[in-house]
């Protein structure tokens, strides 16, 4: 079984190196201290939802727009250099970043491996593609669901994955699929957020949310992720993989 590592989980950092990738499924993840991304915000849309009208596609846009105005700066773009450094971007890699949003980490990586490299973003979400694309047209952007990715096996050095794993339709078929894109010898970097016991700050929003707005407008917001990702079932999920 591959040995895990793990440092700075008390101080909000990412916690759980994965070691290089030899053809077996013999992985974990990264945590991360916060609130995970709306789930009404596009990036975590489930499949049959690409269909749209201008007016909806606009208004995703809008809302992507926003999403990278505020909760980039003030929550994930922190994280893209740790993701990065934890899957060890090499210079001229090939590199997926999976449930990219508007791309903060698909940026990161680029910034790293070079005119020779190749670094793909793909997202289910038209509006947060829409504006990736605005951001960093030389990256190469895709609509695609994670549980399904469009590519070859091994066809990546380095897949990483930045606070989209709790949202997945299929969390399993997921890290498989992971798995299967990337060459062996390559490298799997993927951040979810810690449980609410564990990150104080936002157990005391999310009690504010839950009395003034009530439970049914809390379980619709980013908020309703943190603890599911970590729940005893998704927990096994995780483990299972790492031990195959």
């Amino acid at each position: 079984m591959t040995e895990v590592r793990s440092w700075g989980a008390q101080q909000g950092y990412l916690s759980g190196m994965l070691e290089p990738y030899d053809g077996k499924l013999s992985r974990t993840v990264l945590r991360g201290q916060g609130p995970a991304r709306p789930l009404g915000l596009p990036g975590t849309a489930r499949r049959g939802e690409h269909d749209m009208s201008e007016p909806t596609l606009q208004a995703q846009i809008d809302a992507a727009n926003a999403y990278e105005a505020l909760f980039v700066p003030g929550l994930f773009g922190q994280w893209a250099p740790k993701v990065a450094d934890a899957a060890q971007i090499q210079p001229g890699q090939r590199v997926l970043d999976v449930a990219c949003g508007t791309g903060i980490l698909a940026r990161e990586v680029a910034s790293r491996i070079g005119a020779v490299g190749r670094v793909v973003g793909i997202d289910p979400s038209p509006g947060m593609v829409a504006v990736a694309k605005q951001l960093a047209p030389a990256v190469e952007w895709r609509e695609g669901v994670a549980e399904s990715l469009p590519f070859p096996d091994q066809s990546f050095e380095a897949v990483v994955s930045q606070f989209g794993l709790m949202f997945f339709t299929d969390r399993r078929q997921a890290l498989r699929e992971m798995l299967r894109v990337m060459a062996p010898g390559g490298r799997l970097a993927v951040a979810v957020w810690d449980s609410l016991d564990n990150i104080p700050a936002y157990a005391s929003e999310v009690t504010l949310l839950e009395r003034t707005a009530g439970r049914s407008i809390l379980l619709t917001t980013h908020f309703s992720g943190a603890d599911k990702a970590r729940s005893p079932s998704n927990e096994g999920v995780l483990c299972s993989l790492s031990r195959c």
